[in-house]
């Protein structure tokens, strides 16, 4: 009797056990299709917030994902805003920055117009003289005989007392700084606004061919060259050559009919490096630039205001007053006519050179820079502004300079970052 009972009790344990097993197999199904239809649904809301192309793209190659990656990385800009070589982001000095291809594809020919890429930045011309602006801060007599810009300009590390047009032309820069807030510790006098750095190509190890052939309205032609190559194992040159002629003017006469607001300009500038060893580079810089136009005054009077000549004539001249009726009333009438019946101009022809050494010591690093530049020019004027020829004259210039100056400073990486240096300017204009 208890072998019976025993038995059916086994039957019962295992018919129990099948039922839970069932029961939990059912169970995890049921769990399994529930967490599917959420899984699906969640992908499925994940993939409409999905740009498509993501979905379509294949995976690059290693080699094409590394270039791709290295393409959209910044690339370190190095400046000399502290009188040494150093990555932008380093540098504690406000400063703007651009190299010579962001200059080009920006359209800009002339440093005058890096105002059209920094707001901060502002050029003024008086016959033909440029004036930089920064931050508001400018001489606004900079462009007289005798006075100088308080943000000063260097061209190859030397310090331009004088800016005319083709000095500032854009053909071969390697970069262009621009240091805003005072400079005068390491830039000295004049630097009370900032200061503006341009840098032109050094000579390369490779043969290098560029140029560019431009015409616009106003029958302005343009024209750029550049050339480099290397001449043996530690010498290299390279030539630069830019012009531009416009030869209609934005505006005419209408006293005597001839065309105002025409120019023309050309510059020429050659170096030639010198790399005997690690430790010495010699760089020989030497350059030319002419410059000519006409200079436009716009007068536009009211009509009934009367100009007397009798605070610009010497005595015995006739003085009778002249009406001037505005401008504006004019046929024909441009912003950019004048009354001047004689045509002006301003004419600038200056050459110069300067040699930098650059001397590892062990140490420390020894830079001298010297420079030379001198200029002639004549600027004539027609300053009655009546169209008449009461005051006419010419002012001929002359201005020479000469520069030198010694850097000594720390080794890069060194835990203390010092520069010691002096300069002499010798400035003569007349």
């Amino acid at each position: 009797m208890q072998a019976v009972i025993d038995a059916a009790a086994g039957r019962f344990r295992n018919w129990k056990g099948r039922v839970m097993n069932n029961r939990i197999k059912n169970s995890l199904r049921l769990a399994g299709s529930t967490s599917a239809r959420k899984l699906s649904c969640a992908l499925m809301v994940c993939t409409g917030l999905t740009p498509l192309y993501a979905i379509a793209q294949d995976a690059p190659a290693p080699a094409a994902a590394t270039e791709e990656v290295e393409a959209t990385q910044l690339q370190d800009i190095v400046v000399t805003a502290q009188r040494r070589e150093q990555r932008l982001q380093d540098v504690p000095v406000a400063v703007t920055a651009f190299s010579g291809a962001t200059l080009q594809a920006s359209g800009i020919e002339n440093v005058k117009d890096l105002a059209h890429v920094d707001p901060s930045l502002n050029f003024g011309q008086v016959v033909g003289v440029y004036l930089p602006f920064l931050r508001g801060i400018g001489n606004p007599a900079g462009g007289n005989l005798g006075n100088e810009s308080s943000v000063p300009v260097y061209i190859d590390d030397m310090y331009y007392t004088r800016l005319s047009t083709a000095y500032l032309a854009i053909n071969s820069i390697e970069r262009v700084e621009v240091l805003k807030g005072p400079q005068g510790t390491l830039f000295g006098r004049n630097s009370s606004g900032g200061a503006i750095q341009m840098f032109t190509k050094d000579p390369g190890r490779d043969t290098e061919v560029s140029g560019s052939l431009g015409y616009a309205n106003y029958d302005r032609l343009s024209g750029q060259l550049y050339v480099s190559a290397p001449i043996g194992d530690t010498l290299a040159w390279n030539l630069s050559v830019a012009g531009t002629d416009q030869r209609d003017g934005w505006g005419k006469s209408l006293s005597a009919g001839h065309d105002i607001f025409t120019e023309k300009f050309a510059t020429i500038r050659s170096k030639l490096l010198w790399e005997p060893s690690d430790a010495t580079r010699v760089k020989l810089t030497g350059f030319y630039a002419y410059t000519k136009g006409d200079i436009g005054m716009v007068n536009d009077r009211h009509s009934g205001t009367y100009a007397s000549s009798a605070n610009v004539v010497a005595p015995g001249y006739p003085n009778p007053p002249v009406r001037l009726p505005s401008l504006a009333d004019v046929p024909g009438k441009n912003f950019y006519n004048t009354r001047n019946d004689l045509p002006q101009f301003n004419r600038e022809e200056g050459y110069g050179a300067t040699l930098r050494v650059d001397q590892e010591l062990g140490f420390a690093d020894l830079v001298s820079i010297t420079g030379f530049r001198y200029s002639e020019g004549t600027i004539r004027l027609d300053a009655d502004i009546t169209g008449q020829s009461l005051l006419h004259g010419d002012l001929n210039h002359e201005d020479r300079q000469f520069s030198q100056e010694f850097q000594l400073k720390s080794k890069r990486g060194s835990s203390i970052e010092w520069i010691l240096g002096t300069y002499l300017l010798i400035f003569i204009e007349s």
